[in-house]
């Protein structure tokens, strides 16, 4: 596979599990939800505050990988942009950039997966002692 093949293989398959994960989040505290208590103070069983919490995390880790991703990205075509007008680059010509850039939303996006693996890892042990 040439080398843009590599590239739109991945970015799909990230694609695809930030969907899933953002939908497993939303699931999840719906979930939660199902099991609120309305004659207590606290409408969340207590044991489920923690993954909500987590749930809720991943998704602001979910919108800080895109908005992070959209600056960067802006920022160096808008960059590219201005070069093209002064006769310093052309659209046709390819560039480089630093891999460092990606850091940030590989972040983002490891931290908002495991957010929701431990947050269903707790529901799941919360549905278990419920069932036993």
């Amino acid at each position: 596979m040439k080398v843009d093949k590599y590239k739109e293989v991945y970015e799909k398959a990230s694609s695809k599990l930030s969907n899933i994960n953002r939908n497993l989040a939303f699931a999840g505290i719906g979930l939660i939800w199902i099991f609120t208590k309305t004659n207590t103070k606290s409408i969340i069983p207590e044991e489920l505050i923690l993954p909500a919490i987590f749930l809720v995390i991943s998704l602001a880790c979910d919108m800080f990988q895109y908005l992070y991703k959209v600056i960067v990205w802006a920022i160096i075509f808008r960059h590219r942009e201005t070069e093209i007008k002064k006769n310093q680059w052309t659209r046709e010509k390819e560039f480089d950039h630093s891999s460092n850039l990606n850091i940030p939303s590989w972040f983002f996006w490891g931290i908002k997966i495991l957010f929701v693996l431990i947050a269903y890892f707790i529901i799941l042990n919360f549905l278990i002692c419920i069932i036993i």
